[in-house]
């Protein structure tokens, strides 16, 4: 029987694939929702610029973006029937949208959660 040597780098490729195979994987589970995701009377905008959403609900709403890599945006007051940007588009540093959320924290009148 004859072996056969594979290179060095060989090796290193298939490793390297596998490695990448496991990162994908945690990429895809790492966002969870940290808050209630609105409900399906809120319909989402998304451009290279701005995130926006439509308030279709018959209650004022209080919601957030958040990113695919996990980052969430601030609370931001929507009331019925307004069209408002919440957020940045997907050209900003946190990518395209995951979901828009329901906000838990009291927001101000000026329609900003307060921090911390």
């Amino acid at each position: 029987m004859r072996e056969r040597h594979f290179p060095r780098w060989a090796g290193v490729g298939a490793g390297g694939a596998l490695l990448l195979s496991f990162m994908a994987a945690g990429q895809a589970s790492a966002v969870a929702p940290a808050t209630d995701p609105a409900p399906s009377c809120v319909t989402v905008y998304e451009s290279w610029r701005y995130t926006q959403v439509e308030n279709a609900c018959a209650e004022t709403m209080s919601l957030q973006v958040v990113y695919q890599d996990g980052a969430e945006g601030p609370c931001h007051t929507v009331r019925s029937g307004d069209v408002t940007t919440i957020g940045e588009g997907y050209l900003g540093p946190h990518g395209r949208v995951h979901h828009v959320a329901v906000c838990a924290a009291p927001v101000s009148a000026t329609g900003v959660a307060p921090v911390g």
